[in-house]
């Protein structure tokens, strides 16, 4: 199995953190899909599947903007779970979602002057063997 998931303390779960405020909870006993992108969580929901390799790395995806209002523009239009809350313009609250997705860039800029310079850590994870290994109970064949 392979997976790429953000981290829970990175950039993504900061922004979707300021977005959140503006969305409906999830469904009760929904757990955020960031906690795949600790490497803890990680190796702890494979050991008790048998013998596996796990191996996890933590890697960064850059983002460049020219400005925060730009970059929040960027992400609300390409994020859908956000695209889904266009109903969030008729209360007025669209343009204070945009405001507060541009905050967080703002602070999590590593860009000197108006350009907007962000580094997203991901958590990069593969395994071997164990339950990865099987379908129905049976081994599955290496290729």
């Amino acid at each position: 199995m392979v997976s790429a998931a953000w981290t829970p303390d990175g950039f993504m779960s900061a922004a979707n953190r300021a977005v959140g405020r503006y969305l409906p909870p999830p469904p009760p006993g929904v757990r955020p899909p960031t906690r795949w992108g600790d490497e803890a969580f990680v190796y702890e929901q494979f050991a008790a599947a048998g013998p596996a390799e796990v191996t996890a790395t933590v890697e960064h995806v850059r983002l460049d903007f020219a400005s925060p209002v730009e970059a929040a523009a960027f992400w609300v239009r390409a994020a859908g779970h956000v695209q889904v809350e266009r109903r969030l313009e008729a209360s007025g609250a669209w343009e204070a979602l945009h405001d507060d997705v541009a905050a967080v860039f703002a602070e999590w800029n590593r860009e000197p002057g108006p350009a907007v310079r962000v580094e997203s850590a991901y958590l990069s994870a593969v395994v071997r063997g164990g339950a990865a290994a099987t379908s129905h109970g049976r081994r599955v064949s290496e290729r």
